[in-house]
């Protein structure tokens, strides 16, 4: 299984970081390989424009959009 994380800074991690985020708590539970490729300050607009330029849309069983609306 196959799963993406696309987003604000909530899905700018690293998969990498000793520090466990959302997307790493997913795909254990799921026995999955995840990419995490949000950028800090993004909008739901950009997550969106980035999703369509991904190359491997094909590949993919899940895809998690995350967007924290600021107060």
């Amino acid at each position: 299984m196959n799963i993406i994380g696309i987003g604000d800074s909530y899905m700018a991690g690293s998969r990498y970081s000793p520090d466990p985020n959302y997307l790493h708590i997913v795909a254990n539970k799921l026995n999955a390989e995840y990419e995490m490729i949000g950028m800090s300050g993004a909008g739901p607009w950009n997550a969106f424009f980035k999703f369509l330029d991904y190359k491997n849309k094909d590949e993919l069983d899940v895809v998690i959009f995350a967007d924290r609306k600021s107060t």
